[in-house]
């Protein structure tokens, strides 16, 4: 994972003097779902299983890509303010930032929950009954 820091060059670790070590924690932990969820819906080698969940699975990750995305956004409108000095559509950024990893990315642990014990739900559904 990619994090901006400053003079914009890229670092996988926060901008040292920031305080957004619990967003980058949170996000790692996410990542790090994505792989083991990944590797357990495929372990079986069947795609109709893997894929029974796909729209949850996919919800996940892309909460995940833009929890990821964020993060960027918010340490960036940091270092800009840092650098520029106040500005209220940073402060903003920030605050949206920090919505993102406080009620939404949170969301995603019972989506990897669901798509990691392979409910068989969808594929279970006779065609007849819908």
């Amino acid at each position: 994972m990619r994090v901006p820091r400053r003079g914009g060059r890229p670092s996988r670790a926060p901008v040292p003097d920031s305080d957004w070590s619990a967003e980058t924690a949170a996000l790692t932990s996410a990542v790090e779902r994505i792989e083991s969820v990944t590797a357990a819906v495929w372990s079986s080698g069947d795609p109709t299983v893997a894929l029974d969940n796909a729209w949850t699975y996919l919800e996940a990750v892309g909460h995940t890509v833009m929890a990821w995305l964020w993060l960027q956004q918010g340490m960036a409108a940091e270092v800009t303010i840092d650098e520029r000095g106040d500005s209220a559509f940073l402060k903003g950024k920030i605050a949206a930032a920090r919505y993102f990893f406080t009620h939404e990315l949170p969301q995603t642990g019972p989506w990897f929950d669901l798509v990691e014990s392979r409910a068989t739900t969808f594929t279970d559904l006779d065609d007849s009954w819908l």
